[in-house]
């Protein structure tokens, strides 16, 4: 019983069967199902990712990683990171390799909503200089419009 990757999977409650022609007698044990991050295609050239906490925090930037690898074209990226209150050494790698993708097919990547706690972890390792910085999710949405 579980599930094989921990960080990936949350409980969900039993509830209704979503398809009760399969004849499961209306009530379905959901068991464990993949959390996926609130990813939004703002518009044809922006896509806007609202971030949370571990355990789901290295999962959803790898998500992104994955989609940035297979297209030819990406569009502008806004990470909203208003959920976030720590970042690790895995998650500062996985934010320089989105970052150097993007930078590939021309296109920017923009954090925005950043709390105290991550401000000074990048702060000190100076990754403060290398990515692009807005206080709420409406800047960083007109800077990706404007291409800054």
């Amino acid at each position: 019983m579980g599930c094989p990757h921990p960080r990936a999977k949350l409980p969900r409650p039993t509830g209704l069967d979503p398809n009760p022609s399969l004849g499961t007698g209306g009530a379905v044990d959901w068991g464990w199902y993949h959390r996926t991050m609130p990813l939004n295609e703002w518009s044809e050239t922006v896509l806007v990712g609202e971030l949370t906490d571990e355990p789901g925090l290295t999962d959803d930037l790898q998500m992104l990683l994955q989609r940035a690898e297979g297209k030819s074209s990406t569009p502008h990226v806004i990470l909203d990171f208003s959920g976030v209150t720590y970042l690790n050494s895995s998650n500062l790698a996985q934010l320089l390799q989105l970052r150097k993708l993007l930078a590939a097919s021309k296109s920017t990547l923009h954090l925005c909503g950043v709390k105290d706690g991550v401000w000074s972890i990048l702060l000190m390792t100076g990754l403060d200089r290398l990515f692009k910085f807005t206080d709420d999710l409406p800047t960083a949405l007109a800077a990706a419009q404007m291409g800054a």
